[in-house]
C-alpha cells in the first residue's frame, strides 16, 4: 500500500517538474510586451485619455510610448483587433460604472477593460507613433484584414502625415476592398488639410456601398470653405443626385454638404484640377 502511493506521489512530482519544464520552455518563444521604467506597454495605453482633466497623465503615456518606439507595434494591433465583449461583460460594466464600487480609492477594482476602451487607446498609441513608423507601413496596415485596425491607420496617416497622408487615404478610395474605402472616408473626416483633387471623393457618391456613399458626402461638406469658392465639375451634380439617393443617411449628408457648398459653388473661378 505504501510503495503504491509513493509510486503515485513520485509520478505526481514527475508530472509537476515536466510541467514546468515544458512551460519554460515555451515562455521563451512568447512574445514579451515591451516595458517602460517597470510598466508593460498596456499598463501605459491605458493611461490614454481625451479627458481635459488627465492631460499629464496622456503626456507621460505617450512620452512612454514614444521611448518603446516600433516595437510597440505587435502589442498595438493585438488590441486593436480584440473582440467586442459579450452581452454579459458588457452588462458587467455598465453595472460596475455606477456602483460605489468604482469610485477612487475604492478597494475592489475591474481590472478587465472595455473592448472599445482599448481599441481607442490603441489606435491613440498608433497615432503617437505614426512618424517613427512610417507611411510604408501605416499604408500597409490600411489594408488590414480587421477594420479597426485600417481605421486607426488612417487617422495616424493624417495625423502625422499631413498632406502625405491625405493624399494616400484619396488614393485608397480607389481601392477594391470596401473596408479600405470605408477607412480612408473615416481618416479624411479628421484631415485638418483640405485637398484639392477631390475626384475621388465625388465618384464616392456614387459608390455600391451606401456608408461609402454617405462619408463622401460628409468629407466634402467638411472641406467646404475650401469648395464653395471654387467651380468644381461635376461636384454640385453629384451631390444633387446623391441628394436623391435611396438611402436616407446618404441623403442627408449630400443635402447638408450642398446647403454648405452650393450658394457660391457657381462662382467664376478657375476649375480645381
Amino acid at each position: 500500500m505504501r510503495s503504491t502511493q509513493g509510486i503515485l506521489i513520485f509520478g505526481f512530482a514527475l508530472a509537476l517538474v515536466m510541467a514546468a519544464a515544458v512551460s519554460l520552455v515555451f515562455w521563451d518563444f512568447v512574445p514579451k510586451e515591451p516595458v517602460h521604467e517597470g510598466r508593460s506597454l498596456t499598463a501605459w495605453m491605458s493611461d490614454l485619455s481625451s479627458a481635459v482633466f488627465l492631460a499629464e497623465q496622456t503626456r507621460r503615456a505617450e512620452d512612454a510610448i514614444r521611448q518603446i518606439g516600433i516595437n510597440a507595434l505587435p502589442a498595438i494591433l493585438n488590441e486593436l483587433r480584440v473582440p467586442d465583449d459579450s452581452a454579459l461583460m458588457r452588462t458587467v460594466h455598465e453595472k460596475y460604472k455606477y456602483s460605489p464600487l468604482a469610485r477612487k480609492g475604492s478597494p475592489v477594482r475591474l481590472a478587465h477593460r472595455e473592448a472599445v476602451v482599448r481599441r481607442m487607446q490603441a489606435a491613440h498609441a498608433l497615432r503617437v507613433l505614426a512618424q517613427p513608423l512610417g507611411i510604408t507601413t501605416l499604408t500597409r496596415l490600411l489594408n488590414d484584414s480587421n477594420p479597426h485596425a485600417q481605421e486607426a491607420a488612417a487617422k495616424a496617416l493624417v495625423s502625422g502625415f499631413t498632406i502625405e497622408g491625405v493624399e494616400v487615404l484619396l488614393d485608397a478610395l480607389g481601392s477594391e476592398g470596401v473596408q479600405v474605402r470605408l477607412a480612408a472616408l473615416h481618416g479624411l473626416l479628421e484631415a485638418s488639410y483640405i485637398p484639392q483633387k477631390i475626384r475621388p471623393l465625388i465618384q464616392c457618391l456614387a459608390d455600391p456601398n451606401p456608408e461609402v456613399r454617405r462619408r463622401a458626402a460628409a468629407c466634402l461638406r467638411q472641406f467646404s470653405p475650401v469648395y464653395r469658392d471654387l467651380k468644381i465639375p461635376g461636384l454640385i451634380e453629384g451631390l444633387e443626385r446623391a441628394a436623391e439617393d435611396v438611402d436616407p443617411s446618404v441623403r442627408v449628408a449630400a443635402k447638408q454638404a450642398l446647403a454648405e457648398i452650393r450658394p457660391v459653388a457657381t462662382s467664376e473661378t478657375a476649375p480645381s484640377k
